[in-house]
């Protein structure tokens, strides 16, 4: 039922969660525990690709860095945002 009240609430939910998950990640950032962080992020992008698919460019960066080539994702990614904020 798309459209449906159903899926408006699945999609607040999801964002609560984000929320949540984007003060919590705060949080490692400050105190520098980055195996936090990156599960928080993990768990950031699996909600948000469960309410809307992401996109295949930023599926393959993520999916590149999980994969331990964060060398080439940090550069694809800068790459990526300057293409962005000239949209």
């Amino acid at each position: 039922m798309a459209g449906s009240i159903a899926d408006e609430t699945e999609v607040i939910e999801g964002y609560e969660k984000i929320t949540e998950i984007a003060l919590k990640g705060k949080r490692a950032l400050i105190d520098g525990n980055w195996q936090e962080l990156g599960y928080l992020m993990n768990e950031n992008h699996k909600i948000q690709d469960s309410l809307s698919y992401s996109g295949d460019k930023n599926n393959k960066l993520i999916k590149s860095a999980l994969e331990g080539k964060a060398n080439n994702f940090c550069k694809k990614l800068i790459i990526y945002a300057g293409n962005y904020s000239q949209m």
